[in-house]
C-alpha cells in the first residue's frame, strides 16, 4: 500500500533537540554533531571544556540538516527514526484503524460510550474475536531525512465560544511547538494485510472532520479561512471516495477515541465526569492544534492519503 503525506505529519520518538543541539540559519536547521566537532576542531574542544560553547561555531559539523518552515526558538520534537531515517510505525496505523473499526461498530449498533468500564467491555466484545490479529500492519519503508521538515504548531483555544485565540504562557507568549514532520507530498510504502477496514476508515474520517469543520466555522473571524479551505480540500477527496485519515501528534481527542459519536452536550458531560479538562468551554475539546505557515494557520497536522 502506498501512502502520501497530505499535511505535515509527526510521529514522535520521545527525543527532543534542545537549543544547543541545533542551529537555525537561512531557512535551515542543522543538528550539530558534537563528537565530530570535538575530535576535529581544537578551538571548539577548548570552548566546550571552558563551558563557553556556542553551537553556531560548529555549524559545519552536523549530523543532518532539515528545511525549516518556521524559525524555531525552542526545543524541536524529533520524528521517530531507524538509523537516522524516518518512518511510520505499523502500530500507529493499526491503532488508527482499530479506532475506526470500533467507531463503526458502535455507530451501527446505535451505542454510545460514556464510561471507561463500558468501553473496555465493548472492546472485548469486538476485538476478542481475533479481528485485530487478522489485521497485520508492518512498519513503513525507511525514508530519507530530506523528507522531514521543521514546522511550527500552535494551540488554538476557545474564547467565550465565539473566537479561537492562541494559547499563551504565563509570560504572555504564545505556546509554540516545533516538530520534525514528514513533508506534504512525501510517498511511502507500507505492508498491510486485512479486509473490510477501508470503508470504515473513510466513514470515520468524514464524520470527525465534519465536527472539526463546524467547530472552526462557528468561531471564524477571518483568520481561519485557510484552515477551512484545507478542510474543503480534504472533504472533496473524501466525498469522491478517496481514503484520507489522520495519524500521529496533535490530531486530538476526537481522532483518537470514539467520542465523536456523542453530542456536544454529552461530550461536555463526559469531560466533566472524567475530568478531561481543567476548564470547559462551550464544546469539548475546546482546543485545536494547527500548523502555521507563512504567517497563517495553514494545515491540520497528520493527514495521510492512500493512493494505491
Amino acid at each position: 500500500m502506498i501512502l502520501r503525506v497530505f499535511s505535515p505529519t509527526h510521529i514522535g520518538s520521545g527525543d527532543r533537540l534542545t537549543r544547543i543541539d541545533y542551529v537555525y540559519r537561512n531557512g535551515e536547521v542543522r543538528v550539530i554533531d558534537y563528537e565530530k566537532a570535538w575530535s576535529e576542531d581544537e578551538r571548539i574542544r577548548k570552548m566546550i571544556e571552558l563551558g563557553r560553547f556556542d553551537p553556531k561555531i560548529a555549524i559545519n559539523y552536523y549530523k543532518y540538516k532539515l528545511d525549516a518552515f518556521c524559525k524555531p526558538d525552542g526545543e524541536i520534537m524529533e520524528h521517530i527514526k531507524i538509523l537516522g531515517r524516518p518512518y511510520i510505525p505499523g502500530s500507529s496505523l493499526k491503532g488508527t484503524i482499530r479506532t475506526a473499526l470500533l467507531w463503526n461498530y458502535l455507530k451501527e449498533k446505535g451505542l454510545k460510550i460514556k464510561s471507561r468500564k463500558e468501553l473496555r467491555r465493548i472492546e472485548q466484545e469486538l476485538f476478542d474475536r481475533n479481528l485485530m490479529r487478522r489485521l497485520i500492519v508492518r512498519d513503513s519503508e525507511m525514508l530519507s531525512v530530506k523528507d522531514l521538515g521543521v514546522y511550527e504548531i500552535v494551540i488554538l483555544s476557545e474564547r467565550n465560544g465565539k473566537t479561537l485565540e492562541e494559547k499563551m504562557l504565563r509570560t504572555g507568549r504564545s505556546i509554540k511547538i516545533y516538530v520534525e514532520s514528514l513533508k506534504p507530498g512525501t510517498k511511502l510504502k507500507i505492508d498491510l494485510k486485512g479486509d473490510n477496514w477501508k470503508d470504515k476508515l473513510l466513514e470515520f474520517s468524514k464524520f470527525v472532520l465534519s465536527i472539526d469543520r463546524k467547530f472552526f466555522e462557528e468561531r471564524n473571524d477571518g483568520r481561519l479561512d485557510d484552515i477551512l479551505k484545507f478542510i474543503d480540500d480534504v472533504e472533496s477527496k473524501l466525498n469522491s471516495g478517496r481514503i484520507l485519515f489522520r495519524i500521529g501528534f496533535s490530531t486530538g481527542w476526537l481522532w483518537k477515541t470514539v467520542g465523536s459519536l456523542l453530542t456536544r452536550e454529552e461530550r461536555l458531560e463526559l469531560a466533566k465526569k472524567l475530568k478531561l479538562s481543567r476548564k470547559l468551554g462551550t464544546d469539548f475539546p475546546k482546543t485545536r492544534r494547527v500548523i502555521v505557515y507563512n504567517g497563517v494557520y495553514r494545515w491540520l497536522p497528520g493527514w495521510l492519503e492512500i493512493i494505491d
